[in-house]
């Protein structure tokens, strides 16, 4: 790491909403963001009970306060962190970052499907002309909570004197969340893709959900059980096309489960919908096949998709699977 000059993204394993990640470029930023971690964070907490005390106990926040001292966390106790190297040159639209969420639906032991509905994420923030600019985090970290929280009133008023707040800001003339900028349906983006790229883009993300998947199905940490479904939420950036090429890559970021169904938003919160009604019937006509002989010989069901949801692995069950993984209705 320290020959080879690039940036680098570390992840708390157990975190969400973009909490403990950092980005750094040199062995010792490393270095002293777990050797400082504790102290800042004890700081904090030290600083947030001296204003408490100047509280009566009735005028405290104490679920909100909970809250907030769960999500800092504190680097001591997480144990397991991912690093990973950062994509040096993200695609941009309108000179903003974002990301790709897709939805997984997996089901019994073991077939995976991909929902067609995929969400593109952006940051609200300019970035910077080089990723070597690491001072606004909020253009590198595309989660949808972690934006919202830039423009959060508690956020502002903690970061009045904060020079690089007041820059980013300043880039986004804008003091409230947008969510129409913030959230976009990925097929809806015509006017930066052909339709032939979208769909080149969709393909490789239908392969490497079923990479992702075949490599994990064998692992000892991945139980999927034969009468039970899941819903995963995986993530994709697209890599700036090089001149010479007319096609783009795309890279897998990471696999969350329990996907929080908010990020769409208002104005897409049918997506989830959609999805949810979409994978009831998936999920039935899985378990009670008996009861779905008209979606078995439908066109959709014949080429392994149902509705949006794209078939992209499938795991042979053994015996004791076979057996467990039917259910029938009680009269």
């Amino acid at each position: 790491m320290e020959d080879y000059e690039a940036t680098w993204i570390l992840k708390p394993n157990l975190c969400n909403q973009g909490t403990g990640i950092f980005i750094f470029n040199t062995v010792q930023q490393l270095y002293d963001f777990f050797e400082n971690g504790d102290d800042s964070s004890s700081e904090e907490e030290d600083e947030e009970e001296e204003e408490d005390t100047g509280k009566s106990l009735a005028d405290v926040d104490w679920t909100k306060l909970q809250e907030e001292r769960e999500m800092k966390g504190n680097i001591s106790d997480i144990k397991e962190w991912v690093i990973q190297k950062y994509i040096e040159k993200p695609l941009l639209i309108d000179n903003r970052k974002f990301h790709l969420r897709v939805y997984v639906l997996a089901i019994g032991a073991l077939k995976v499907y991909v929902y067609q509905d995929i969400l593109a994420l952006f940051s609200l923030f300019k970035y910077p002309g080089g990723n070597k600019d690491l001072t606004n985090v909020s253009a590198h970290l595309t989660n949808t909570c972690y934006q919202k929280k830039q423009f959060s009133s508690d956020n502002n008023d903690d970061n009045n004197d904060n020079n690089d707040n007041e820059q980013s800001q300043n880039e986004m003339n804008e003091d409230e969340y947008d969510e129409d900028k913030a959230v976009k349906l990925f097929f809806e983006l015509t006017d930066h893709f052909t339709e032939e790229q979208l769909n080149s883009i969709f393909d490789k993300i239908k392969n490497i959900t079923g990479e992702v998947f075949e490599a994990c199905s064998g692992e000892l940490g991945f139980f999927p059980l034969p009468n039970c479904f899941e819903f995963f939420g995986l993530d994709f950036l697209i890599e700036e096309r090089s001149v010479s090429s007319s096609d783009f890559n795309v890279y897998f970021l990471e696999a969350n489960a329990e996907p929080d169904f908010m990020q769409t938003g208002e104005r897409l919160n049918f997506i989830i919908k959609q999805l949810i009604l979409n994978a009831s019937t998936m999920i039935t006509s899985h378990f009670f096949p008996d009861n779905n002989k008209d979606l078995d010989n439908n066109e959709c069901n014949q080429n392994n998709d149902t509705g949006k949801f794209h078939l992209v692995f499938e795991q042979q069950e053994k015996g004791y699977m076979k057996e467990a993984s039917t259910m029938k209705f009680i009269e």
